[in-house]
Protein backbone atom coordinates (compact mmCIF):
# COMPACT_ATOMS: atom_id res chain seq x y z
CA UNK A 1 0.00 0.00 0.00
CA UNK A 2 1.93 3.07 -1.68
CA UNK A 3 -0.63 5.27 -1.97
CA UNK A 4 -1.06 5.24 -5.37
CA UNK A 5 -3.91 4.81 -7.49
CA UNK A 6 -5.03 2.79 -10.38
CA UNK A 7 -8.05 1.94 -12.41
CA UNK A 8 -9.06 -0.55 -14.25
CA UNK A 9 -11.14 -3.88 -14.28
CA UNK A 10 -12.24 -4.96 -10.33
CA UNK A 11 -13.86 -8.17 -9.33
CA UNK A 12 -14.93 -8.06 -5.41
CA UNK A 13 -15.05 -11.58 -4.22
CA UNK A 14 -16.61 -11.59 -1.05
CA UNK A 15 -16.43 -15.47 -0.46
CA UNK A 16 -13.14 -15.18 -0.20
CA UNK A 17 -12.09 -11.41 0.67
CA UNK A 18 -10.04 -11.30 -2.40
CA UNK A 19 -9.78 -8.24 -4.99
CA UNK A 20 -8.87 -9.47 -8.23
CA UNK A 21 -7.93 -6.20 -10.45
CA UNK A 22 -7.07 -5.94 -14.55
CA UNK A 23 -5.60 -2.80 -16.21
CA UNK A 24 -5.96 -3.04 -19.71
CA UNK A 25 -3.94 -5.81 -21.08
CA UNK A 26 -1.69 -6.60 -18.11
CA UNK A 27 -2.47 -10.14 -15.84
CA UNK A 28 -4.84 -9.69 -13.37
CA UNK A 29 -3.89 -9.65 -9.67
CA UNK A 30 -5.58 -11.16 -7.11
CA UNK A 31 -5.03 -8.79 -3.98
CA UNK A 32 -5.90 -9.03 -0.38
CA UNK A 33 -7.04 -6.60 1.83
CA UNK A 34 -3.55 -5.88 3.63
CA UNK A 35 -2.34 -5.09 -0.35
CA UNK A 36 -5.21 -2.36 -0.80
CA UNK A 37 -5.88 0.77 0.88
CA UNK A 38 -9.29 1.31 -0.73
CA UNK A 39 -11.29 0.81 -3.63
CA UNK A 40 -14.58 1.66 -5.24
CA UNK A 41 -17.01 0.54 -8.20
CA UNK A 42 -20.53 0.98 -9.74
CA UNK A 43 -22.81 -1.75 -8.80
CA UNK A 44 -24.68 -1.57 -11.70
CA UNK A 45 -27.19 -4.41 -9.79
CA UNK A 46 -27.45 -1.68 -6.84
CA UNK A 47 -27.20 1.33 -9.60
CA UNK A 48 -24.96 3.06 -7.14
CA UNK A 49 -21.10 3.61 -6.64
CA UNK A 50 -19.70 1.64 -3.90
CA UNK A 51 -16.68 2.31 -1.23
CA UNK A 52 -14.34 0.07 0.75
CA UNK A 53 -11.33 0.54 2.59
CA UNK A 54 -8.81 -1.86 4.19
CA UNK A 55 -8.51 -1.67 7.95
CA UNK A 56 -6.74 -3.14 10.62
CA UNK A 57 -9.40 -4.61 12.87
CA UNK A 58 -9.13 -7.34 15.97
CA UNK A 59 -12.06 -9.89 14.46
CA UNK A 60 -13.14 -11.25 17.53
CA UNK A 61 -16.76 -12.15 17.26
CA UNK A 62 -18.95 -14.45 15.33
CA UNK A 63 -16.27 -17.21 16.00
CA UNK A 64 -13.86 -15.35 14.39
CA UNK A 65 -10.36 -15.76 15.34
CA UNK A 66 -9.05 -13.03 17.36
CA UNK A 67 -6.23 -12.04 15.66
CA UNK A 68 -5.60 -8.77 14.48
CA UNK A 69 -5.31 -8.62 10.16
CA UNK A 70 -6.68 -6.27 7.53
CA UNK A 71 -10.39 -6.48 6.57
CA UNK A 72 -12.56 -5.00 3.40
CA UNK A 73 -15.24 -2.92 5.15
CA UNK A 74 -18.06 -1.00 2.73
CA UNK A 75 -18.74 2.08 4.05
CA UNK A 76 -22.29 2.57 3.61
CA UNK A 77 -22.76 5.88 5.57
CA UNK A 78 -20.62 8.99 6.52
CA UNK A 79 -21.58 11.53 9.39
CA UNK A 80 -20.05 14.27 11.41
CA UNK A 81 -18.36 11.71 14.37
CA UNK A 82 -19.05 8.33 12.91
CA UNK A 83 -19.43 5.97 10.11
CA UNK A 84 -21.70 3.23 9.27
CA UNK A 85 -19.06 -0.02 7.82
CA UNK A 86 -20.01 -3.20 6.80
CA UNK A 87 -17.83 -6.75 6.72
CA UNK A 88 -18.54 -9.80 4.94
CA UNK A 89 -16.74 -12.98 6.55
CA UNK A 90 -14.66 -14.61 3.70
CA UNK A 91 -17.04 -18.31 3.04
CA UNK A 92 -16.73 -21.20 5.04
CA UNK A 93 -18.11 -24.57 5.89
CA UNK A 94 -19.48 -26.27 8.93
CA UNK A 95 -19.98 -29.73 9.78
CA UNK A 96 -23.30 -30.83 11.94
CA UNK A 97 -25.12 -33.79 12.62
CA UNK A 98 -28.64 -34.33 11.78
CA UNK A 99 -31.13 -37.10 13.19
CA UNK A 100 -34.14 -38.24 11.06
CA UNK A 101 -36.96 -41.31 11.80
CA UNK A 102 -36.23 -43.67 9.31
CA UNK A 103 -39.19 -46.23 7.66
CA UNK A 104 -40.15 -48.98 10.16
CA UNK A 105 -39.51 -52.66 8.71
CA UNK A 106 -43.44 -53.94 9.55
CA UNK A 107 -43.05 -57.30 9.24
CA UNK A 108 -40.36 -57.70 11.76
CA UNK A 109 -42.86 -55.29 14.02
CA UNK A 110 -40.05 -52.57 14.41
CA UNK A 111 -40.57 -49.13 16.14
CA UNK A 112 -39.45 -46.47 14.01
CA UNK A 113 -36.17 -46.34 14.24
CA UNK A 114 -33.97 -43.27 14.60
CA UNK A 115 -30.82 -42.63 11.89
CA UNK A 116 -28.22 -39.91 11.54
CA UNK A 117 -25.91 -38.44 9.03
CA UNK A 118 -23.37 -35.84 8.80
CA UNK A 119 -24.44 -32.64 6.88
CA UNK A 120 -21.59 -29.90 5.69
CA UNK A 121 -23.46 -25.97 5.47
CA UNK A 122 -21.87 -23.12 3.26
CA UNK A 123 -22.13 -20.80 6.09
CA UNK A 124 -21.06 -16.62 5.79
CA UNK A 125 -21.72 -13.97 7.84
CA UNK A 126 -22.60 -9.56 7.73
CA UNK A 127 -21.77 -7.27 10.19
CA UNK A 128 -22.45 -4.16 10.08
CA UNK A 129 -20.37 -1.82 12.32
CA UNK A 130 -20.08 1.98 14.21
CA UNK A 131 -17.00 3.57 13.16
CA UNK A 132 -16.33 6.00 15.57
CA UNK A 133 -14.33 9.77 15.22
CA UNK A 134 -11.27 7.81 17.91
CA UNK A 135 -11.41 4.55 15.58
CA UNK A 136 -13.43 2.12 17.47
CA UNK A 137 -14.49 -0.33 15.33
CA UNK A 138 -18.08 -1.84 17.12
CA UNK A 139 -20.22 -4.69 15.75
CA UNK A 140 -24.01 -3.22 15.93
CA UNK A 141 -25.35 -6.01 13.94
CA UNK A 142 -25.00 -9.62 12.35
CA UNK A 143 -26.79 -11.27 9.53
CA UNK A 144 -26.06 -14.97 9.00
CA UNK A 145 -26.33 -16.31 6.07
CA UNK A 146 -26.23 -20.51 5.16
CA UNK A 147 -27.71 -23.76 3.72
CA UNK A 148 -29.86 -24.79 6.33
CA UNK A 149 -32.22 -21.68 5.87
CA UNK A 150 -34.66 -21.30 3.68
CA UNK A 151 -33.61 -19.82 0.32
CA UNK A 152 -33.25 -16.50 -0.10
CA UNK A 153 -33.85 -16.61 3.98
CA UNK A 154 -31.37 -14.80 6.29
CA UNK A 155 -31.36 -14.01 10.07
CA UNK A 156 -29.93 -11.34 11.98
CA UNK A 157 -29.45 -9.99 15.63
CA UNK A 158 -28.67 -6.69 17.21
CA UNK A 159 -25.10 -7.18 18.67
CA UNK A 160 -25.13 -3.53 20.65
CA UNK A 161 -27.84 -1.81 20.40
CA UNK A 162 -26.59 0.77 23.10
CA UNK A 163 -24.17 2.08 20.29
CA UNK A 164 -27.11 3.97 18.75
CA UNK A 165 -28.22 5.60 22.00
CA UNK A 166 -24.12 6.65 22.24
CA UNK A 167 -24.18 8.05 18.63
CA UNK A 168 -27.57 9.40 18.18
CA UNK A 169 -28.48 10.73 21.27
CA UNK A 170 -32.28 12.20 21.08
CA UNK A 171 -32.43 11.63 17.59
CA UNK A 172 -32.76 7.85 17.79
CA UNK A 173 -36.66 8.59 18.93
CA UNK A 174 -37.29 10.82 15.38
CA UNK A 175 -35.68 8.02 13.50
CA UNK A 176 -37.77 5.46 15.98
CA UNK A 177 -40.84 6.92 14.70
CA UNK A 178 -39.53 6.86 11.74
CA UNK A 179 -39.42 3.34 11.68
CA UNK A 180 -42.51 2.28 12.72
CA UNK A 181 -44.40 4.59 10.50
CA UNK A 182 -42.47 3.02 7.56
CA UNK A 183 -42.58 -0.60 9.00
CA UNK A 184 -38.76 -0.59 8.81
CA UNK A 185 -36.75 -2.78 11.64
CA UNK A 186 -33.52 -1.64 13.04
CA UNK A 187 -32.42 -5.42 13.19
CA UNK A 188 -32.51 -5.83 9.59
CA UNK A 189 -29.83 -4.40 7.52
CA UNK A 190 -31.38 -3.52 4.33
CA UNK A 191 -34.46 -1.57 6.99
CA UNK A 192 -31.19 0.01 9.19
CA UNK A 193 -29.12 1.23 6.23
CA UNK A 194 -32.26 2.82 4.81
CA UNK A 195 -33.26 4.27 8.79
CA UNK A 196 -29.67 6.00 8.71
CA UNK A 197 -30.02 6.93 5.49
CA UNK A 198 -32.65 8.86 6.50
CA UNK A 199 -30.97 10.58 9.26
CA UNK A 200 -28.42 11.63 7.08
CA UNK A 201 -30.88 13.62 5.01
CA UNK A 202 -31.96 15.24 8.28
CA UNK A 203 -28.51 16.19 9.17
CA UNK A 204 -27.19 17.27 5.97
CA UNK A 205 -30.41 20.10 5.88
Amino acid sequence: MDGSSHYGFLYYDHEKAFLYYKHDNEESETLKPNEVESFSFYDSTKNHDRFFLSILYEDGENGGSGTERFYFFEIFHEFKDFAILGKIDPLHTETKTEYYMSAPNPSANQNMPRSSRQVTLKLQDETIYVFDKEGRIEPYLVVDWGEDFEIGKKRSRIIKEELLHEHLGSDLAILKKYAKENGLSFSKKDDFLEIMGHYKSLVSN
